[in-house]
């Protein structure tokens, strides 16, 4: 899904795990102000402390390097509290910060049409957001779907943001 138009949830701001509270927009200066960006990796996650969610965030994690070498920063969104994000970083270990989706509950993930009305929870989707707030690419998963996050799975963001 390519757009012109700047996405809504761009300038939504939510406090991450560490406590800022930030925009998509500025999420780079916050996560890695040292990198010479070229656009955002976005992730939805439905919860934390779930196997799936889990094992994507250490993909993530692994990948933190491949990401930043292209100039890409990442943010995994939740529909947890700051809290929960906060205690989940310290079991999975995450290379990158969480933001909150808590309240106004699920803001950011209605924004982006990944929320889910009746479970109360963001279901898997990733947006591609270029420097300008364009969502370049995106995809989301039906529930219990894993997303590939390795270097070969991150190929094609990469190329989304980088050409």
């Amino acid at each position: 899904m390519a757009s012109t138009d700047a996405h809504p949830g761009w300038t939504r701001e939510c406090p991450t795990h560490l406590g800022p509270v930030v925009s998509l927009s500025t999420v780079g200066e916050v996560l890695a102000p040292e990198v010479d960006q070229r656009g955002l990796l976005a992730v939805f996650v439905p919860f934390a402390f779930t196997p799936t969610c889990h094992a994507e965030v250490g993909e993530l994690s692994a990948s933190r390097a491949v990401l930043e070498e292209a100039g890409i920063v990442c943010t995994v969104v939740s529909c947890d509290s700051k809290f929960t994000q906060a205690a989940w970083v310290e079991t999975a270990g995450s290379a990158w910060p969480l933001m909150s989706d808590f309240w106004p509950h699920g803001a950011l993930s209605r924004d982006f049409g990944v929320f889910d009305e009746q479970s109360g929870m963001a279901v898997r989707g990733t947006f591609a957001l270029n420097m300008n707030g364009q969502v370049v690419d995106s995809q989301v998963l039906q529930p219990g779907q894993k997303r590939d996050f390795t270097e070969r799975g991150l190929a094609r963001w990469i190329d989304a943001l980088t050409t």
